[in-house]
């Protein structure tokens, strides 16, 4: 990988003006990547899957084994969507500018690394540590204060968790970026997706396995040897990428770069960045912020609607399998979201060549009516539809039904936004309309379009949940999926708007 450095000192206006210093922007002719680089540079994303493969699947059933009612619980979710809005802009900004003799993204790809470690054996133990901390400060009525221990450590823990994991993510999706050439964008990202749907399988498949239980509630120990799976998937995978893939080392000028930005310049930096962005980039995002409204009420609830149907449509009793259940269902989901990221790469490919191959390789503003758009919109009116029909559903297999064929969705949403920005960016960066140096920042912005609606969908989720208790229906989790299909068809119509500009 050449680099060549030019002097931006008079025309970058992310830059603030110091007498007798030139200021640097990087060229970077990225040369093409083996399939193996590929892989080793994308499988720490299929680490972070497993986490979050956990986290959905059993997260909420295991909340509500520590004592944690549903409207907190809802709450508590929104931690990842605030801390993905507001930090993960900051990381990217910084990382850009980071002059570490690592190179730019594995410093904070290893702070992530720990980071989320740490919090997720802290959350899979919170009962334990409650338990202790009320042993060991209070005298009287330890019992509910170590309810109340239990609930403040797991809240923590999943604070903590939401701002680790956002180096960790940033960090290695900017790598793709900078890392991969312009016309291997769509590879690398239908890679990253497929090693995604792998640790989103191995999660569920760990889920299932029947461990031996010792005197603590199932779900809790479950959960305890889940946080251990994902921790030993997402240090290996990071493992992985840190050892086999190099990284451009920043010119020793840069450092002069780096100080000034601390200095108050990160938002002026973030925002030449964002005006920076083709109209298409920002379309994108446009079309995520909506989207993620209704992933965040699935991904979250899914399992709590199925395992609730579970219970009160068989004889089993209250509580008994139902970490199983989840399990279930987040297993068949990952698979038909697995079975999509390996047939839709091919299947798009040949609607290219069908139109000639004018899809990716017309001006920016053109991109819109590409099959990858058309695709996206058509993928998110399938999950409108599929969560409008759970009223129709009472059956519980029919629902996980439902709930698998969403995982067609889901891999059109973990690959083609993904993919349409690095082809952007690439054609941009080829015409000179665009600097490589900002990648981080690309993927911070591109976060806060998921994060930001995410928050306004975890507080909608809680007011749901805290009117359905008060009607005392156990049905509350479904009201939210339904909720969720609006902005599902909001955001396909907005996506073949576009498409059809």
């Amino acid at each position: 990988m050449a680099t060549i450095y030019e002097d931006q000192s008079e025309d970058d206006p992310a830059l603030p003006e110091v007498e007798n210093e030139k200021h640097w922007i990087e060229k970077v002719e990225v040369q093409k990547m083996s399939l193996q680089s590929i892989l080793m540079m994308t499988c720490a994303l299929g680490g972070i899957q497993v986490v979050w493969s956990t986290i959905f699947s059993n997260g909420t059933i295991y909340l509500g084994a520590l004592g944690l009612p549903q409207a907190l619980t809802a709450l508590s979710w929104a931690m990842p969507a605030i801390c993905g809005c507001f930090v993960q802009p900051l990381i990217g900004a910084s990382s850009d500018v980071s002059t570490h003799s690592w190179g730019k993204r594995k410093p904070y790809i290893v702070v992530g690394a720990f980071g989320v470690t740490l919090s997720i054996l802290s959350l899979a133990w919170a009962g334990a540590m409650g338990r202790f901390s009320a042993e060991l400060f209070v005298a009287t009525g330890q019992e509910e204060a170590a309810k109340t221990i239990t609930m403040l450590f797991a809240v923590l823990s999943i604070c903590f968790l939401s701002v680790s994991v956002q180096p960790l993510q940033c960090g290695l999706r900017a790598l793709i970026l900078d890392l991969c050439p312009g016309d291997q964008q769509v590879q690398a990202q239908y890679w990253a997706a497929r090693l995604t749907g792998t640790g989103q399988i191995l999660g569920s498949v760990a889920g299932l396995v029947s461990y031996p239980t010792p005197d603590l509630g199932g779900e809790t120990h479950t959960f305890r040897i889940l946080a251990i799976a994902a921790v030993i998937a997402v240090n290996s995978t990071v493992a992985i990428t840190l050892l086999g893939i190099q990284e451009q080392q920043q010119p020793m000028n840069r450092h002069h770069e780096s100080r000034r930005f601390f200095k108050g310049n990160i938002l002026r930096y973030l925002g030449t960045t964002f005006t920076d962005c083709p109209p298409l980039m920002l379309r994108v995002f446009f079309i995520q912020s909506l989207a993620w409204m209704g992933w965040f009420a699935f991904l979250f609830y899914n399992t709590s609607f199925v395992n609730t149907l579970y219970l009160t449509t068989t004889d089993v009793p209250d509580g008994e399998l139902s970490g199983y259940v989840a399990s279930i269902v987040s297993l068949v989901f990952s698979c038909f979201s697995f079975g999509a990221s390996i047939l839709l790469p091919g299947f798009v490919k040949r609607c290219e060549q069908l139109f000639d191959d004018r899809i990716l390789t017309k001006p920016s503003t053109q991109l819109q009516t590409s099959t990858l758009m058309t695709l996206w919109s058509a993928s998110l009116a399938l999950s409108s539809t599929l969560m409008f029909m759970t009223f129709a559903t009472t059956n519980f297999d029919a629902t996980v039904v439902l709930m698998a064929i969403n995982g067609l969705s889901w891999a059109v949403t973990n690959w083609v936004p993904f993919a349409l920005i690095g082809k952007l960016r690439a054609v941009e960066e080829q015409d000179g309309r665009f600097k490589s140096a900002c990648h981080g920042s690309i993927i911070g912005l591109h976060n806060v379009a998921i994060s930001a609606p995410q928050i306004l969908a975890a507080g909608i989720a809680g007011i749901i949940l805290w009117v359905a208790q008060i009607a005392g229906t156990p049905y509350g989790t479904g009201w939210v999926l339904r909720a969720g299909g609006i902005a599902y068809l909001a955001a396909a119509s907005v996506a073949f708007t576009f498409r059809s500009t």
